[in-house]
């Protein structure tokens, strides 16, 4: 129960091809995503695009990534709100 109700706090800042994004409050350096598809997780670098941590199906991880490059201000700016 605490896991369902600390994802209705964390803002979901897009959705591609059934993949979620979300940027998390007071998370770690350096400044990331958490891409989430089904099961599955993983965490992409804003500024690069690279995998941090976590995996994604191949296609899923490309497109993952792809949403990033095209919505990386978008990203940048979730960051800077909630991990200033």
């Amino acid at each position: 129960m605490i896991l369902a109700s600390y994802f209705w706090r964390v803002p979901r800042i897009g959705e591609a091809l059934g993949i979620l994004f979300y940027v998390y409050a007071e998370d770690h350096h350096p400044p990331h995503v958490h891409a989430i598809y089904g099961d599955e997780q993983a965490q992409l670098v804003i500024g690069s695009g690279e995998v941090l941590a976590g995996s994604l199906p191949g296609s899923k991880l490309r497109q993952a990534q792809e949403w990033l490059a095209a919505n990386r201000a978008l990203a940048q700016a979730a960051w800077n709100r909630l991990n200033p």
